[in-house]
């Protein structure tokens, strides 16, 4: 009894078009229905979270949305950013980089409580003086001046945390 090997070439030609299009198919629904279900979750962590931002296990994923933080984070980039525990925001310090409600409408839509990242300058119990890498002065001083208070902060991020 003579066996063959057959080629890649003989076998695809030996498949049935049917059978390459079913499986495409699927693959492109199963594809459909996982994204779907990671959507699903995101939703339904945010509705829960205080602070409105979807996370899962603890870390979430914003996006910059100015050049304030120039040259770590540019605007369009998408950054890690893990949740903060009301226990940890003693150990913030200095250099670190939060993610936070502003107690101000700091893009001008009549809307407080904007959320930005920028970096502590300064601690003062539970206050925190932020200054954007890019920025000239702190944010508690010049034409909308604040300081963040400890329950305004949604996270903190890392330099290398980041998707450019």
């Amino acid at each position: 009894m003579e066996t063959t090997k057959k080629t890649f070439k003989q076998w695809f030609k030996d498949l049935n078009k049917k059978k390459i299009l079913s499986i495409a198919l699927n693959t492109i629904i199963w594809l459909f229905v996982a994204f779907s279900l990671l959507i699903t979750i995101l939703v339904f962590s945010a509705q829960g979270s205080k602070d409105g931002v979807p996370s899962i296990f603890g870390k979430s994923l914003i996006t910059i949305s100015t050049d304030s933080m120039k040259p770590v984070y540019k605007a369009g980039d998408l950054v890690l950013m893990e949740k903060i525990k009301d226990a940890d925001i003693d150990d913030l310090k200095p250099g670190d980089i939060i993610t936070f409600h502003a107690p101000i409408d700091i893009n001008g839509d009549g809307v407080v409580g904007d959320i930005n990242t920028h970096r502590i300058e300064e601690v003062n119990g539970n206050r925190f003086v932020t200054k954007g890498d890019n920025n000239l002065i702190k944010d508690n001083e010049g034409d909308n001046p604040y300081t963040i208070h400890a329950s305004h902060i949604i996270g903190i991020c890392t330099e290398d945390g980041k998707i450019s």
